[in-house]
Parts: C-alpha cells; sequence; structure tokens
C-alpha cells in the first residue's frame, strides 16, 4: 500500500463521495487502499490537520459499518469451493482493518511528535469504537465456546499506547477514563497488571504518571450500591458521590439466531461465543487492590506519592478484602514524615483500630511530628483531626497524653492566633478524656526555664511532662485577643462537662479571626491593655 498513488492527495471533497460508494457496494472497497494510502503517507501529501480528520472519520465509518454487518465474517469452507473465494476477500478486507488500527495506533503514540492532541484524541474514539462494534458484532470465531466476545487484543494496543514512557498522556487518559463499563474496566485493569509486571522497578516519571492517571478513575460498583434505596437507608449505607450505580456493559453480544438475507448469513457460519461478560465484584476488587499493591513498588513522585494516599484513603481502601496487606506501606509513609506522614494517617487509623494492626512505636511516630512547622502546613486540619481521634483510645499511658498534651502547649507560643484557638480546645478535650493528666494544670509557681518538660526527647513516655506544669497557658491568659485569654483561663480553672467539638474548630483561618474581631470590636475595653495604636479601628 505504498505505490505511486500514496504521494496523490485526494481532494477533500471527494472524501466523503469515496466513502458513501464503499458503502454502497463492495465492489468499491479497492478505494480503501486509497484511503489507508493517504494516511499512511502524510508527510508526502503534506496534508493538514483538517484533512486528516476527515481521512480518520471516513475510515472509522467504513469499518464500524463493515462490522456491524458482519461483511468480515469468514465462512466455513464447502464442497463448491465458492466459499473458499468469498473468505480471500473477507480476509482481505481483514488485512486493510488491521492496516487501518495500526495506523490510528501510530498516531495515538504520536513517537514522532508530529500530531495534535485533537488527531490523537479523535484516533483514541475511533479505536474505542472499534472494541465496541467487535464486542458486538463479533467476526473473529470464537476459540472456546465460553469465550466472551471482547477484542482483549485490540483493548491492550490502546492501553499500552496511553502508557507512554515518552509522553505524559493526561489528556488522553481523561477522555480514556469516561468510558465506565464493567467489562472495559476489567479488562483494563488485567492489561495494566501485565504493563506493571513487565516494567518492575522502572522509575520513568511518564510510565508511572499514566498509569496512576489510569488508575484513579477506575470506580468499581460496590455490592451495597446495588442496594434498593430502602434497603440502603435501613443498612445505613453512606453511598459514594464518586462511586457507580448501575452496571453497563460496553460491549453487548448482538446475536442473530435466524439468517435472511438482510445479514448475508454471517451468523450461520461464525461460531459466536455463547456467554457474556458478567460484572463480579469479588473477582474485580481482587484485580484492583492487587493492581494498586504493585503500584506502590514503583519509586514514586513526591506529588504521585500525596495523590496516592488521598486517593487510596477515599476510596481504593474500601474495595480491599484484606486492607492489612497495605500495613508495609502505610507505615512506610508514615515514617517519612511532613505531608507524608499526615496523609497516611487515616488509612493507618483504619489498619490500627479496624484491622487490628499491632504498631507498638506508633504515638512515637506522631509524636515526633509535632513541631512548629505543623501548624502552618495546607492539611493542618487534617493532621489534628486525626490526632484528636487517635488520642481518643483509653489505651494511652497517661504519660503519652501528658507529653501531648504539653507539646500541644508549646506549640501555642510560636503559632498564629488562628492556630491557637484550635489548639486550645484540642488541650482541653485532653484534659476532659483523661482526668489523670489535670494536676498538670494545678498552679505552680515556676518559671518556664525550671520546666521538668524534656522538649527535645522523642519518646513521648520518657518527656516527664507528667511533672511539668502547663505555664503556657497560663501566659496564653495575657494574650492581646480576648478569645484567646478567656479559652486558656477556661482550661486552666473550670473545664466544661463535655468535649469541644473539634469538626467546628478545625477550619479556623486567620480571616475568620480577623472578621470575627472586627465584628466585636466596638472600644479598647475589649482588648487585655489599652491600645495606643488606630490600627483595629481602621479595619
Amino acid at each position: 500500500m505504498n505505490g505511486s498513488k500514496s504521494s496523490i492527495l485526494i481532494p477533500l471533497q471527494e472524501l466523503n463521495k469515496i466513502t458513501s460508494d464503499i458503502l454502497q457496494d463492495r465492489k468499491n472497497a479497492n478505494r480503501i487502499i486509497d484511503l489507508i494510502d493517504s494516511l499512511a503517507n502524510l508527510d508526502s501529501i503534506q496534508a493538514g490537520n483538517l484533512y486528516v480528520e476527515s481521512l480518520i472519520r471516513c475510515l472509522s465509518k467504513i469499518w464500524t459499518n463493515y462490522i456491524d454487518s458482519r461483511e468480515m465474517v469468514l465462512f466455513k469452507d464447502d464442497d463448491t469451493g465458492q466459499h473458499s473465494k468469498i473468505n480471500k476477500f473477507k480476509s482481505w478486507l481483514i488485512s486493510l482493518y488491521e492496516s487501518t488500527i495500526n495506523l490510528f495506533s501510530g498516531i495515538l503514540e504520536n513517537k514522532q511528535s508530529n500530531y495534535s492532541l485533537k488527531l490523537r484524541q479523535l484516533c483514541l474514539e475511533s479505536l474505542i469504537k472499534f472494541v465496541e462494534e467487535e464486542g458486538k458484532f463479533p467476526y473473529r470465531s470464537a476459540i472456546h465456546n465460553d469465550e466472551i466476545s471482547f477484542p482483549v487484543e485490540l483493548l491492550e494496543r490502546i492501553v499500552r499506547s496511553l502508557i507512554s514512557e515518552l509522553f505524559y498522556n493526561q489528556e488522553l487518559i481523561t477522555i480514556y477514563s469516561k468510558y465506565q463499563y464493567d467489562d472495559l474496566l476489567h479488562f483494563t485493569m488485567k492489561i495494566l497488571h501485565k504493563i506493571i509486571d513487565e516494567n518492575k522497578g522502572c522509575n520513568n516519571q511518564n510510565l508511572i504518571l499514566n498509569i496512576i492517571e489510569m488508575l484513579f478513575p477506575i470506580r468499581l460498583i460496590a455490592p451495597e450500591d446495588l442496594l434498593p434505596k430502602s434497603l440502603q437507608s435501613e443498612f445505613k449505607i453512606k453511598k459514594s458521590n464518586d462511586g457507580r450505580k448501575t452496571m453497563i456493559r460496553l460491549c453487548e453480544l448482538q446475536r442473530i439466531e435466524h439468517s435472511d438475507a438482510n445479514c448475508n448469513y454471517m451468523a450461520k457460519w461464525i461460531q459466536l461465543p455463547t456467554r457474556k461478560f458478567k460484572f463480579d465484584y469479588q473477582r474485580d476488587a481482587q484485580i484492583y487492590s492487587s493492581l494498586w499493591l504493585k503500584f506502590f513498588t514503583f519509586p514514586l513522585p513526591p506529588q504521585v506519592f500525596k495523590k496516592s494516599l488521598l486517593h487510596l484513603d477515599k476510596y481504593a481502601m474500601r474495595h480491599f478484602e484484606n486492607p492489612l496487606l497495605l500495613a508495609d506501606f502505610l507505615i512506610n509513609s508514615f515514617q517519612m514524615g511532613g505531608i507524608i506522614s499526615i496523609l497516611s494517617l487515616s488509612p493507618l487509623y483504619t489498619l490500627i483500630h479496624k484491622c487490628n494492626l499491632e504498631y507498638p512505636n506508633f504515638f512515637g511516630q506522631l509524636y515526633g511530628l509535632l513541631e512548629p512547622a505543623i501548624t502552618y502546613v495546607n492539611h493542618r486540619p487534617r493532621f489534628l483531626f486525626w490526632c484528636d481521634l487517635f488520642l481518643t483510645s483509653t489505651h494511652i499511658s497517661a504519660a503519652i497524653v501528658a507529653s501531648f498534651a504539653k507539646k500541644f502547649a508549646r506549640l501555642t507560643i510560636y503559632s498564629t492566633p488562628d492556630t491557637i484557638l484550635i489548639l486550645l480546645p484540642f488541650i482541653g478535650n485532653l484534659f476532659i478524656r483523661h482526668p489523670l493528666i489535670k494536676r498538670m494544670l494545678d498552679y505552680k509557681q515556676i518559671e518556664p526555664e525550671q520546666d521538668p518538660f524534656l522538649d527535645h526527647e522523642q519518646d513521648p513516655e520518657k518527656t516527664n511532662a507528667l511533672n511539668s506544669y502547663m505555664w503556657e497557658l497560663n501566659l496564653l491568659q495575657s494574650h492581646y485577643l480576648p478569645e484567646i485569654a478567656s479559652l486558656s483561663k477556661q482550661i486552666c480553672s473550670e473545664l466544661p462537662r463535655y468535649e469541644w467539638n473539634m469538626e467546628d474548630i478545625l477550619e479556623t483561618s486567620m480571616d475568620d479571626v480577623i472578621h470575627k474581631t472586627k465584628t466585636l470590636l466596638v472600644d479598647q475595653k475589649k482588648f487585655s491593655y489599652d491600645l495606643d495604636c488606630s490600627l483595629y479601628y481602621d479595619l
């Protein structure tokens, strides 16, 4: 298909006419070669994007029609030899179809960086359409009677083109991910397994990014999603907003039970698959969870690491039959420090409290995160929420709780007012939950330099916090912001019977503090001392 015609540019106006002629009469099928040659020799004919788009659309229309009409289904041999002649024509058509797939895949891969995103997108959509049509109207004979009518090989070519080592194909994978069909997702996950196994230890950033972009949008239907609404309310099932609610297949096998002239007796000669793809949650959830475990063996870039932990907590982890398989990964993540440790707290909580994971030094590691910088990170509310939740346990020693209370009190000295307004209720809740540490609130005439608390000790059992005094809270009673002064005084003198609701406080920002102060500001009596400054009156 690389003859002299390859350098001749078919006029744009004729492309649709050629396509129509081909579809109306199979005698014009030879003209498919002209279209394929034009697409194969784009450099020599110097075609523009509009022309290439038209070529792709025409070829896609032709092959979709041929698949639908069973034009490429091979007949069984007969005594007359008539079927043998027809099969030669059909085999020739199949070879042209395969050539078209190769060309579309080449444009999608874009190894030479010659093609625009729009052209690559059009090829991707055409190839997925071929997958759909082949699954509905299979033209290849089934190898086994129980074979499922899904063109796995064609889908694998598409997925491998997207999981490129040369380019980060985020836009194209986003388009691919819109096809949320159970059969497509099932085979996509199996193909991803093969790709990950073939690239063990690979640190190619594009490959890793493309795989995670393919993984993130996968949405399995959990069994509870399929329950009627009445049962969902009865069992108090909280449905995910990003999950799918119905089962649907991309390839709904279309069988023809009675052959007639309209279908050219095609169904009579093909050995059609005898069963359809069936959704099996346990099977797909196992594939899905093992896929994540394999992916975590890659050397992940920091941004991918963070996104993976967030997605694992929000969606993926609930599909693990045994979440303890994630224990090593999450423990290693928690020990890395910084934002990674904060993001691993939520899934770790699930393992510790719901799966009985034993992590002896967990509170030591958590205590090590309590540095002044932790109050300025973007995920501060998330970190404090999980700290508060972990410290509700009644199995923690008083020494550990006292260390956390003291450390958080020490952090208030370095913190902004909005952070202090979050930390004070946090500290107050610790004293309400654990009465054994209330002796730290007893007034003692002690200077900060005489404080027995060992600030640099990393083991919360050995900080000597229980023998310390919360002079930091006493210091805050002289804070310029009345709310902070009042709150610290309340903790030191008369704790409330019930805990503060941290969910209402964790998102407090400096803007909230300024707005509240501005509305309450009437005169300088609102402050702890006289102000010789017009700043607060100019707000």
